[in-house]
């Protein structure tokens, strides 16, 4: 846990690696093909390895691992479900709800309202974010930071899921800055870093800002 002491040693030094990429394939991977395994009632496919990691090597079936991650048993044959991916992937880009729902099932996070809930986003501006691509919704920054704290993400991946919907951290910003302290940290307690924040800048940023 991160003590005041701590914090006051390290933060004027504390610099983080900026990024501006897109989230890991293997999360557009395992997204659509959830999807799909719902829509074609199919036999879960294996996306984890024993020791509950996800087998990240599964980006878009190549022709040498089509076996290898196909489902042992379907309704349907190899050739269909492939067919089925890749009219997914013409469709369009992964938006920011198509990379949670990947990485809840890298969390192991079952419904939405878990997520939600943890986050303390509001059902209604989460229903904004689940229809996103019909209304183009943006969430704003901080329900976008709640969101990837309670997926408890990596400073590299909160980045990447920012990006997919125009907002990113700086250095420059001591909001960022103290958000990122504690992510890199593994602290992600959404109150506690609140509160740091107070503390730091005399507002709110996460708590409030829905």
């Amino acid at each position: 846990m991160i003590t005041d002491a701590m914090f006051d040693n390290e933060f004027d030094n504390f610099h983080f690696e900026e990024s501006h990429q897109y989230p890991p394939e293997c999360v557009t991977y395992v997204t659509y093909m959830r999807k799909i395994h719902y829509s074609l009632d199919l036999s879960p496919t294996i996306l984890f390895s024993n020791s509950g990691q996800m087998n990240c090597d599964m980006t878009i079936p190549r022709e040498d691992n089509k076996a290898k991650y196909a489902p042992k048993e379907s309704k349907c044959s190899t050739r269909n479900l492939d067919n089925e991916l890749n009219k997914e992937l013409a469709k369009h880009e992964p938006n920011f709800y198509d990379f949670l729902i990947g990485y809840m099932n890298i969390k192991h996070i079952d419904t939405e309202a878990d997520l939600y809930k943890k986050a303390e986003v509001d059902r209604k501006v989460f229903s904004k974010i689940r229809s996103m691509r019909e209304t183009n919704h943006r969430p704003s920054k901080p329900t976008a930071l709640k969101l990837c704290l309670a997926l408890e993400l990596t400073s590299k991946e909160t980045q990447e899921m920012l990006n997919t919907v125009g907002h990113g951290m700086s250095n420059a910003s001591m909001v960022d800055k103290i958000i990122m302290f504690y992510i890199e940290h593994n602290e992600f307690d959404i109150f506690r870093i609140d509160k740091k924040i107070l503390d730091m800048t005399h507002q709110r940023y996460l708590i409030e800002n829905l």
